[in-house]
């Protein structure tokens, strides 16, 4: 595994882990870390295009590519998988505006109870309204792996 060093305001001090194998052809480049993403810029036909490490070492693929691990940094290929757009949304972090902490969990003010969902085929399922917020993370993840299978995130539950 080799450290590839990250270049721009948000890159300084991090690295993308790549295969041994899959360092000289990276390293003609200078990679910057967005936030989300270990990226470039090339020119194709004189347009400037954005080109993605994860895309770039796994090549083209119909679909998307998801991170294994959750770390975008980490762009060997064990931890490289192809999915579809569904598969890759399954695995998502929590949203920013979430309150409860909790994956699929929410506070329902008209029940005064926590409502635990999830997403399936574009279509969000009830999975039940429940006192503690803990019960309604406890069971989406009962669901995410009857549903999500591989692709699913859990909620960290101490």
């Amino acid at each position: 595994m080799r450290k590839i060093p990250l270049v721009g305001e948000r890159g300084k001090g991090k690295f993308a882990l790549i295969d041994d194998d899959q360092f000289d052809k990276v390293s003609n480049f200078k990679w910057i870390w967005n936030g989300r993403y270990v990226a470039t810029f090339i020119k194709v036909n004189g347009v400037q295009k954005t080109l993605l490490l994860h895309r770039y070492i796994f090549g083209e693929v119909d679909g998307e590519i998801d991170h294994k691990d959750h770390n975008a940094l980490n762009n060997t290929r064990e931890n490289l998988r192809v999915c579809t757009r569904s598969q890759n949304l399954m695995n998502r972090k929590i949203g920013k505006n979430n309150s409860s902490g909790y994956k699929g969990v929410y506070f329902d003010k008209w029940k005064n109870k926590w409502r635990a969902y999830i997403y399936l085929n574009k279509k969000q399922i009830i999975l039940g309204w429940f006192d503690e917020k803990i019960d309604a993370a406890r069971y989406y993840n009962v669901a995410a792996i009857k549903y999500h299978g591989q692709y699913a995130r859990l909620n960290k539950i101490d």
